[in-house]
């Protein structure tokens, strides 16, 4: 897996290559920072226009996903300031995800409601601090990539994702489960929406 990475850094990726290689994955990004399922296509296409008006992925520091990813979030904040979001939509992603797993009606119960709490606590975020958490915590970026990806300083980095990871623990102590269960629903949330 780590070879996979050092390659896919390694050469520069033309937009075609990066939307090949990545779209789904930007479409489950932009899902998993709040957007509604009816704005993620165009979002995507946006994400990809803007790659390629930038001449593709050129090697750096930067995995071409969290150089999308970035791409993706200034979208997304721009998005953000002329469109109202919509609150039923919050909840959709888990609940398709659960809706489609082999469990017991009681299992599939239980993990709607662990998915609904992990969207939740992703939901009590804004958008800077929800990108951090996600880069951080499972595209495993440096905090150095980040604060160069989302152009703010490293201090800032550093305190989004410590108020990231408070928010997110507090959802699950508010509902009585450990900040432990919190961490491996969050795992089997991203396992489950890439």
């Amino acid at each position: 897996m780590k070879e996979e990475s050092e390659q896919e850094n390694a050469a520069w990726l033309s937009a075609e290559d990066l939307f090949v290689a990545h779209a789904a994955y930007i479409a489950s990004f932009l899902r998993r920072l709040g957007m509604p399922a009816s704005e993620v296509d165009d979002l995507v296409q946006d994400v990809f226009l803007i790659a390629h008006t930038k001449g593709g992925f050129t090697p750096g520091e930067a995995k071409p996903r969290s150089w999308l990813s970035a791409i993706a979030v200034r979208l997304v904040q721009n998005k953000r300031r002329s469109l109202a979001r919509s609150r039923e939509d919050a909840n959709e992603l888990a609940m398709e995800f659960a809706a489609t797993s082999d469990k017991t009606p009681a299992e599939r119960l239980e993990l709607q409601r662990s998915l609904a709490r992990v969207q939740s606590a992703l939901d009590s975020m804004d958008v800077e601090h929800r990108a951090t958490f996600i880069l951080y915590e499972l595209e495993n970026e440096s905090c150095q990539t980040i604060s160069e990806l989302l152009q703010v300083p490293i201090g800032t980095v550093y305190s989004r994702l410590h108020k990231a990871r408070q928010r997110f623990l507090a959802a699950y102590e508010e509902a009585g489960d450990s900040p432990s269960a919190g961490l491996a629903a969050l795992a089997l949330f991203m396992g489950g929406a890439l």
